[in-house]
């Protein structure tokens, strides 16, 4: 300031005032800001609860802790009701099905993002799959191997193939 010909009491007043204004001024407009945020954050939670809650159990379906975080708090919201994983209605994420929320196929341990994203995608472009044997042959090219249909077949997602779970079993066994 001196150099450009301001007192160095000026400046030392102008700078003053900066922060006394910085004080002021920056709470205030992030309080605005964080404001806003939890308005529409407490409207889509209200009125599209099912809808707002699978999309936060889906930004944090790698952290199995925070899943488990957010199903005791959806549960402790009333009448969510969990809808187990499905090969042929369910999503890579979770998902909305009226006040119900779909667990995602992604959450399932130990059977890969890319995994699931493949199954969906072969399901989205020839059809649901119409047994155990069609899932197999459909999915064997997506690099899901005995492993990952075993993890399927143990979180429930496999049921809605028309066979016993001892016939799945079975045919899981002789998959290679």
């Amino acid at each position: 300031c001196i150099k450009n010909g301001i007192s160095e009491e000026i400046a030392n007043k102008i700078y003053d005032e900066m922060i006394d204004f910085a004080k002021y001024a920056f709470n205030k407009s992030h309080a605005a800001a964080y404001g806003v945020v939890a308005y529409q954050t407490a409207y889509l939670k209200y009125y599209y609860a099912a809808e707002f809650m699978a999309a936060m159990l889906t930004s944090v379906m790698d952290i199995s802790t925070k899943v488990a975080e957010y199903v005791y708090s959806c549960r402790s919201m009333g009448n969510k009701k969990f809808i187990p994983p499905d090969i042929n209605e369910g999503e890579s994420g979770f998902s909305a099905k009226g006040n119900s929320i779909r667990y995602g196929l992604t959450a399932i341990k130990n059977v890969g993002k890319n995994i699931i994203d493949g199954i969906v995608v072969e399901r989205e472009k020839h059809g649901k799959y119409t047994d155990l044997e069609d899932f197999i042959t459909r999915t064997a090219n997506l690099g899901c191997k005995q492993k990952s249909n075993r993890k399927l077949y143990q979180s429930r997602c496999l049921d809605s193939l028309n066979a016993t779970r001892k016939q799945m079993n079975d045919g899981l066994h002789s998959d290679s």
